[in-house]
């Protein structure tokens, strides 16, 4: 299969949590990558570019607001930053701000989307984009990637950017 991401470097390699969905280690795989998998302490993907450590933790829209309403993001966050000299957040589906400055996303499959695919929540806008930039000051690079179900391609893209 040809790598749709681009070149990626020789004996790249990235670390994937046993937890995570064996397909996309597969996929990663076809990318031209080495992948590796272990039960990691934080984060989803490991990988090592220029002699640094990277970790991703990957979300979607609906479980990064289930970490945060629990508060579970603040310790995963914490982990990172302590954990990795790269912290990245891999946000996986679009999502945007309503006329009533409410947070939406989009995933056709959920059980409480609307017509269009798009589920409303009764998080502020003020308090997702918060929370985000607070993120960001904690050194955690916000990484988007809007659609659902490319993780392997979305990863394998970020993994590249790295090296």
């Amino acid at each position: 299969m040809a790598n749709p991401v681009g070149a990626v470097p020789v004996n790249t390699t990235i670390l994937v949590d046993d937890r995570e969905p064996p397909r996309i280690a597969q996929q990663l795989d076809s990318f031209g990558l080495t992948v590796g998998t272990a039960h990691l302490d934080s984060a989803d993907y490991v990988t090592y570019p220029h002699g640094l450590s990277a970790g991703i933790e990957r979300k979607t829209n609906s479980n990064l607001l289930g970490s945060m309403s629990t508060k579970q993001l603040v310790s995963q966050a914490h982990k990172l930053v302590e954990s990795y000299d790269i912290s990245i957040i891999l946000r996986e589906g679009a999502f945007r701000c309503n006329a009533g400055q409410k947070l939406e996303y989009h995933d056709p499959r959920h059980p409480e989307s609307d017509a269009t695919g798009w589920v409303h929540t009764g998080w502020a806008w003020s308090s997702f984009s918060g929370i985000m930039f607070d993120l960001q000051l904690m050194g955690i690079v916000i990484w988007d990637f809007p659609v659902l179900g490319e993780a392997a391609r979305d990863i394998a893209t970020i993994i590249h950017s790295l090296h």
